[in-house]
């Protein structure tokens, strides 16, 4: 059975390793969870904060980076 959250995890680890290729995202920890407040989707996940300190980026450049290389999934919207 599929784990959503698990294969969230790797599909945003795979969106790291192809958008940022310079990051070791074998030393990352990638966590899903959902959030409080449901207006803010199903998932979420903080690692593209602790990203764009260490890139000296934006959250949302970061994030738009990951998007635009994770793999595309029939689960993600």
């Amino acid at each position: 059975m599929l784990n959503l959250k698990e294969a969230l995890a790797e599909d945003i680890r795979a969106g790291i390793e192809a958008g940022f290729p310079s990051v070791d995202s074998a030393s990352l920890r990638v966590i899903v969870d959902r959030p409080d407040n449901p207006e803010h989707g199903d998932y979420a996940s903080p690692v593209a904060l602790a990203l764009a300190k260490q890139l000296g980026q934006s959250p949302l450049e970061v994030v738009e980076q990951i998007a635009a290389h994770m793999p595309k999934k029939e689960y993600i919207g």
